[in-house]
């Protein structure tokens, strides 16, 4: 009688979202309520996006301690935007999130992780951390990433200046942008390496571009 209960409340959330959007919510509760992360992290973020956070939290501790890397990511957000401690952003705690994720290979946490350590946002501020999380962030696929790495190494912000990674992280971060500004840009970063090192650049972006799934 109580999951009937809970399961007609958290239906009936979805009002506002569109006519008949809990006869199409239903196979997604059940699911979630089995114990499925994937189901229990959808419907938190549905149920966030149709304006109902709170509900949304417990579905996503729920889909935490199943190790859903998004959820982890998500809780993160949730902390940074007070949306859990009553207003109250709590850094601290969403650098922790954001860190759980990363180490389940979250590539968009471990960007938010690196945006934290070069900020001091809810952990000390470290460059070293900033760049090592944004690579790794790079590295997992996230093309955001790529290309602020690729200016962070072209104009030695808090990092060394490496003219050839940061070519090659241009590349990865801007692949499929087609003609226009990007490529003026790659061409600026190109004539910078050395010419006995720009094949091998390109060479390294092509297979990172080979293993990773594009994530703009």
């Amino acid at each position: 009688m109580r999951r009937t209960l809970l399961a007609l409340v958290i239906l009936c959330s979805f009002g506002p979202l569109h006519a008949g959007a809990s006869k199409e919510l239903a196979p997604l509760l059940q699911a979630a309520e089995a114990g499925d992360a994937e189901a229990q992290y959808t419907l938190a973020a549905t149920l966030y996006h149709g304006g109902s956070a709170e509900q949304a939290v417990g579905w996503l501790k729920k889909a935490t301690e199943r190790k859903h890397p998004k959820a982890w990511r998500l809780l993160g957000d949730f902390h940074a935007k007070g949306l859990i401690a009553k207003g109250k952003a709590d850094f601290r705690d969403a650098a922790a999130c954001y860190q759980k994720a990363a180490a389940l290979g979250d590539a968009a946490a471990m960007a938010k992780l690196s945006e934290c350590y070069f900020e001091g946002r809810g952990v000390g501020r470290n460059a070293f951390m900033g760049v090592k999380w944004l690579r790794a962030a790079a590295h997992a696929g996230d093309r955001g990433a790529a290309r602020l790495l690729a200016m962070r190494l072209a104009e030695g912000d808090d990092v060394s200046r490496d003219p050839a990674e940061a070519y090659l992280w241009l590349i990865v971060g801007t692949e499929g942008f087609g003609q226009g500004l990007w490529d003026v840009k790659r061409e600026q970063f190109r004539t910078k390496v050395p010419a006995s090192q720009r094949k091998a650049t390109e060479e390294v972006a092509r297979k990172v571009l080979q293993r990773t799934q594009p994530r703009r």
